[in-house]
């Protein structure tokens, strides 16, 4: 009964087609496994992360591809299909939705409504950024083009009174033009062409002119001074700095030209005094030339015509020495002594001859005698003394000085350095 049992061919309990029995059951139930998971195979392939092994789940819980109660089964919908790869129901249900059981999609895969609604945000979000980023240059162009026409309305305002500062130099450097004539005259023409009393009366008339005109030049370069950190084109700072030079040129010409025209001045005062004496030194030698003829005719009253002559030349000779005096204490002339010196020996010598013209009145026979000895040494004397001067009389000794301080007087070299400097 237990022998051991043989085996026959096609004896084996499982059938290709059974109809309800264990097997059929058993391999039904396998072959709608086998389609759901090929099925999900197919939904999932090409996805990164692949589907999940049906032997790798735990214990616990059942796979989620095993059907339950409420899934159907699929089963052969007759005797010819049965058994032989039958297709199987749907993992759906009846409604047919998909079982919450069922296998799904991962859940970052996100649905077609979702990815285009995230694509429009996404869109949304750019144009709003990229209307941000528009809008802030904008505002930055604005901002940028507000303060650019503000700096050059700035900077016109600035030009607009550098121009006005210029014209003010102009103005006076043409208010300057008579004591630039007159200043001019003095360092160029020679001195027999000037005239002291034209020359004072001239410069006189200018010195309100030129206290004026110093103070509103000092008032132009600080204004000047204020714009010139505030320009900022090349040309414009040009002409800021050749204004101030010519500023400071004038305002120096002002202070120099003054100086040299006092000096000046003094040398053709010289010069006018030095003719003058010797005008009245020839008056006086001529005085005491004619009071020696008129006594040369020993009679009474040619002795008192005589002595009225030589009274006469004694006061043309002060004149003239005190005219010498004047030139040689201005310190600008040399070689004046001698001719002051000579002049005393002429005024000596008059005396003597009114002593002798008295005596021969009073018939003083000694007195006669010596008072004409003194007054012939005298005259020989002067004559000495003035034959050392070489003919270089005071107009020439004026000449001289006013020649060599024209030459090298650092005023004047000054002067015509500013005068060019006035004309940028």
């Amino acid at each position: 009964m237990f022998g051991r049992r043989k085996k026959h061919p096609g004896s084996g309990h499982i059938k290709d087609n059974t109809f309800g029995s264990s097997n059929e059951i058993s391999f039904s139930v396998l072959d709608a496994k086998k389609k759901s998971v090929d099925s999900d195979d197919e939904r999932d392939q090409g996805t990164p992360l692949g589907r999940i092994s049906l032997f790798t789940l735990g214990k616990a819980k059942k796979p989620a591809s095993t059907p339950s109660k409420d899934r159907l089964i699929a089963m052969p919908s007759d005797d010819s299909g049965a058994g032989k790869g039958g297709t199987t129901t749907s993992l759906r249900d009846v409604s047919g939705k998909r079982n919450a059981d069922a296998p799904s999609k991962p859940k970052w895969e996100y649905s077609q409504q979702e990815v285009s609604m995230r694509k429009s945000k996404r869109r949304r979000a750019k144009a709003v950024a990229i209307s941000a980023s528009v809008l802030v240059v904008l505002v930055l162009v604005a901002i940028g083009g507000y303060f650019g026409v503000r700096a050059i309305q700035h900077q016109m305002d600035f030009i607009g009174q550098l121009d006005d500062q210029v014209a003010i130099v102009d103005t006076q450097r043409e208010a300057l033009q008579p004591f630039i004539a007159l200043v001019n005259d003095a360092v160029e023409k020679p001195l027999e062409e000037l005239d002291a009393s034209a020359q004072t009366a001239a410069l006189d008339s200018q010195r309100s002119k030129l206290d004026e005109c110093t103070a509103k030049l000092k008032a132009t370069r600080k204004d000047i001074e204020r714009i010139q950190g505030n320009l900022v084109t090349p040309g414009d700072k040009e002409r800021s700095n050749d204004a101030m030079v010519s500023i400071n040129a004038m305002l120096n010409m002002i202070e120099i030209g003054t100086k040299v025209m006092d000096e000046c001045i003094d040398y053709t005062k010289d010069n006018a005094d030095a003719k003058r004496m010797m005008e009245m030194l020839l008056n006086g030698d001529a005085a005491a030339r004619e009071a020696a003829e008129l006594g040369s005719g020993n009679t009474q009253d040619g002795m008192r015509a005589s002595i009225d002559k030589s009274n006469e030349a004694i006061a043309d000779f002060k004149d003239a020495s005190a005219l010498a005096a004047t030139i040689r204490d201005d310190g600008k002339v040399d070689g004046m002594q001698l001719f002051i010196d000579y002049i005393a020996l002429r005024i000596s010598a008059q005396e003597s001859a009114i002593n002798a013209d008295n005596a021969f009145l009073s018939v003083n026979s000694a007195q006669l005698a010596a008072s004409g000895e003194e007054y012939n040494a005298k005259e020989a004397q002067a004559a000495e003394l003035i034959a050392s001067a070489n003919e270089v009389y005071p107009p020439q000794l004026v000449k001289q000085a006013f020649d060599a301080w024209r030459a090298g007087n650092e005023s004047i070299a000054s002067w015509r350095a500013e005068l060019q400097r006035s004309l940028v």
